[in-house]
């Protein structure tokens, strides 16, 4: 989801800008970026206005506002004009104190932008001066800012395909996860008694958990808590996406249903949010959340995805007419920015043939309603199924026993998928051998983990070959640490 990795530093500038005592910026400066990050889009007359002797502040203000503005509602124009000033904030501003931790602040969003918009080579170059930047900066001033800029690179570049992480090497290009988040923590600690960017650091830490590892239910619980005295959208997205990830289908919900209508108008992605997560209920007021979401929306991110959610509901609905179209629409978008709208335009060649209780079972299982989904799944004869069907029905069924805790049972079922998928270049074969591993070392059973994860090495020859790589690399680490 490259639209959301911005956000992450969106919340890593504004919590260098309310930090008590801290002289990054201005407390005007600080006044000035607060209301950015808080309403960023009734703001934008203002930030298009032209530049004319700006302080070194007030130009890497306007460029931060306008990165904000793009989030808000993915206008090009802003990043356009994004890209223009840049140029002219290092040609005008290159001597200066804080150019450095400024420029490379703002080379890291240019970098998100040109991500967002598909153009990897560019955004790429911008990463790589940012990188450059930090490296060379050696103004202690502000010293805590560098150990956070420092730990979010060490923990984007973790996440470089191993393919690549030879030639990432030569460059300095090199990271570590859990080094990344020590530093993180570090920081947070150093922070702890300045209650504003206390918060903001544990949301920094909470968007590298939601796109790089895995929060618990109790830290997603108490991130809503905290932020209720927070009025940004954009901190409210975070944290609901993180309750999708965790499939807290109700917790996410009660958490929205508090957030300010107005809010959802300037912000729609939390609309989008909304409805997938009633959407996951089977909660009819779904479409009227993805719908406001697609006709306020200006920009490409979800869309394809929210176009498919309404697709499953008539679907699910029998309303063919209303499914087709939305098919043809999700086919002709002609960009896909995030990886949920690339899975969108692959799913939707099949959905017309798609057993309607296997898509209930499925969004039920995302919405963390797992008894439910296993009610469904229990009403289903699968040997009624052809055999693509069935190796899909016995992998949902695994994995609602498995979030079930009924595990000796879950690995019969990812075992019938083992057998049935052996041809088949769709991910669930791999996956269900490694979810199969997954539960097997959960029972402290070793060598079946160890077979399990041979398995999942032999089948995985389709797609996210590389992703279920990297899952099967991981637990081999665990072995090995045993």
């Amino acid at each position: 989801m490259k639209h959301l990795l911005s956000l992450l530093f969106t919340l890593s500038v504004a919590a260098t800008a309310i930090g008590q005592g801290n002289n990054f910026l201005s407390s005007q400066g600080q006044d000035e970026l607060l209301k950015y990050y808080q309403a960023s889009e009734s703001n934008t007359i203002k930030l298009l206005a032209p530049q004319t002797n700006k302080t070194i502040e007030a130009a890497y203000l306007n460029l931060y506002g306008l990165f904000l503005s793009y989030q808000a509602n993915e206008q090009y124009l802003l990043a356009e004009i994004f890209h223009k000033r840049i140029v002219e904030f290092k040609e005008q501003h290159y001597n200066k104190d804080r150019f450095r931790l400024m420029h490379s602040t703002l080379l890291i969003q240019q970098t998100l932008l040109y991500w967002t918009d598909e153009e990897y080579g560019k955004g790429i170059q911008s990463f790589f001066k940012a990188h450059r930047l930090i490296k060379q900066e050696s103004n202690l001033t502000f010293k805590a800012e560098q150990q956070k800029t420092k730990a979010l690179m060490t923990i984007f570049m973790s996440q470089i395909p191993e393919q690549y992480q030879f030639w990432a090497s030569l460059f300095g290009l090199e990271g570590n996860l859990s080094e990344g988040f020590k530093m993180l923590a570090e920081y947070q600690q150093k922070v702890k008694n300045q209650k504003a960017l206390s918060i903001e650091a544990s949301l920094i830490n909470a968007y590298c958990q939601l796109k790089f590892s895995q929060a618990n239910d109790e830290d997603v619980l108490k991130l809503m808590q905290a932020s209720k005295d927070n009025a940004s959208p954009l901190l409210s997205f975070v944290i609901a996406s993180l309750a999708i990830k965790n499939q807290m289908g109700d917790v996410g919900l009660n958490y929205l249903k508090d957030i300010d209508e107005q809010a959802k108008h300037s912000f729609p992605l939390l609309a989008y949010l909304k409805g997938r997560l009633l959407l996951n209920k089977l909660d009819s007021s779904c479409i009227q959340h993805l719908q406001f979401f697609e006709l306020n929306y200006k920009g490409n991110s979800f869309k394809a995805d929210a176009l498919m959610r309404q697709a499953w509901w008539f679907h699910i609905n029998d309303q063919h007419e209303m499914r087709d179209s939305l098919m043809s629409r999700v086919k002709s978008q002609s960009k896909a920015p995030t990886a949920n709208d690339k899975q969108a335009q692959k799913e939707v060649t099949t959905l017309q043939n798609e057993p309607i209780t296997l898509l209930k079972a499925r969004l039920l299982f995302d919405g963390g309603y797992f008894s439910l989904a296993k009610e469904l799944l229990a009403e289903m004869d699968a040997t009624n199924l052809n055999q693509y069907d069935q190796s899909t029905y016995f992998y949902r069924n695994g994995r609602v026993l498995q979030k079930l805790e009924q595990h000796q049972e879950a690995i019969k079922s990812f075992d019938q998928v083992i057998l049935l998928t052996q041809d088949d270049k769709r991910y669930i074969g791999p996956y269900a051998a490694l979810e199969a591993a997954k539960t097997s070392w959960f029972l402290k059973l070793k060598k079946q983990t160890i077979r399990y994860l041979d398995i999942a090495n032999e089948l995985n020859t389709g797609e996210y070959k590389s992703d279920v790589q990297k899952e099967i690399n991981q637990l081999k680490l665990l072995l090995q640490d045993k």
